[in-house]
């Protein structure tokens, strides 16, 4: 009963220390957040957004990479962005 660390805590601490974040996920996730302002006039960055998040998504490599989540919201944000652009210039 030392209080100290077993085995188990020492090898989770070693896995997160060494996953990186999927640059892909990140920069659809950025894009995405660039679209909420700028998707109404500039038509091409919420499909450029849905574009890198998909690719982000499908290179995620859960031994390799962390914040997964970056790349499922930019996709979001992507899609309900080019939805917004398209019924802007009437195309819905």
């Amino acid at each position: 009963m030392g209080g100290g660390k077993t085995k188990v805590d020492n090898i989770n601490q070693v896995v997160n220390t060494t996953l990186k974040p999927n640059l892909l996920c990140k920069t659809g996730f950025i894009l995405g957040l660039f679209s909420i302002f700028l998707g109404g006039f500039i038509g091409m960055l919420p499909i450029v957004t849905v574009i890198v998040s998909i690719i982000g998504l499908v290179k995620f490599d859960n031994l390799m990479n962390k914040a997964k989540w970056q790349g499922y919201v930019g996709l979001v944000l992507g899609i309900l962005y080019t939805m917004v652009y398209l019924y802007n210039y009437g195309h819905i």
